[in-house]
């Protein structure tokens, strides 16, 4: 129904921007999301990628002209900022958004550093629930995660792969909500991923995901990382991992 559309969307927010500059893209057919801005500016530097304007200012675009990837990030941190993303680059033509964030570890099997490939999210965030659906969670595409869980082995991560639990609620993460999304199979708790899929979904785009856990909170206490450093290397080996993947592809 026409009540049920949109009044404001991506398309007709970048068709406004190229009225005022000029310099949006018109294509990108795979993006690499992250949620550290270093990595767009690394993969500037690092792979000569050349800076368009993209949903948090600069987007940086790599590989052939043809199928070109891009490297973004959204323009805050949680699910709406990271809808907002969604929605603006598939406006640009992506097919495919592989989100790569950071995490806190609910099993306590998982360490810092740990790299961990989404199947699905628990959607107790607010924005999933906007693009429809009405299970308790978020999935990713099955063909883009095992592509992802692929290129990651490859390149040495070691990845586990399993559920998330994505809360806006950063500091209620609660013992009895931590136990309750145990129970449910989360290995880590994010920001994001239940959005970023669910975004994906409704606009008919694949989208698989992975986060490195940072902070652990599964033995009901927070423990920081001792090594904020090496998760962060941890974080850029993923990120180039998923690039080195796509351009081995690229024409």
């Amino acid at each position: 129904m026409e009540e049920d559309r949109p009044i404001l969307t991506a398309a007709d927010v970048l068709a406004w921007r190229r009225r005022r500059a000029g310099a949006v893209p018109s294509t990108i057919d795979r993006v690499l999301l992250v949620a550290d801005r270093s990595v767009v500016d690394e993969a500037r530097r690092r792979r000569r990628g050349r800076a368009v304007d993209g949903p948090s200012g600069p987007t940086v675009i790599v590989g052939a002209p043809s199928r070109a990837i891009g490297v973004a990030a959204p323009p805050g941190v949680g699910a709406p900022a990271a809808a907002i993303a969604v929605e603006e680059l598939a406006a640009l033509g992506a097919r495919e958004i592989v989100f790569v964030g950071y995490a806190g570890g609910l099993d306590p099997d998982l360490a810092a550093g740990d790299v961990v490939v989404i199947a699905d999210a628990l959607r107790e965030e607010g924005v999933s629930v906007q693009y429809g659906g009405t299970g308790a969670t978020s999935a990713a595409d099955e063909v883009a995660t095992a592509d992802l869980l692929r290129a990651l082995s490859d390149a040495g991560l070691g990845p586990r792969r399993g559920r998330a639990w994505t809360t806006d609620a950063l500091y209620r993460e609660t013992s009895s909500a931590v136990g309750r999304a145990r129970a449910s199979g989360a290995l880590v708790v994010d920001l994001e991923v239940a959005a970023v899929f669910a975004v994906a979904a409704a606009l008919g785009r694949a989208a698989a995901g992975a986060v490195i856990v940072g902070d652990r909170l599964g033995s009901g206490r927070w423990e920081p990382p001792s090594d904020l450093e090496a998760v962060r290397r941890r974080f850029r080996a993923t990120a180039d991992a998923v690039l080195d993947a796509w351009l081995a592809l690229a024409p």
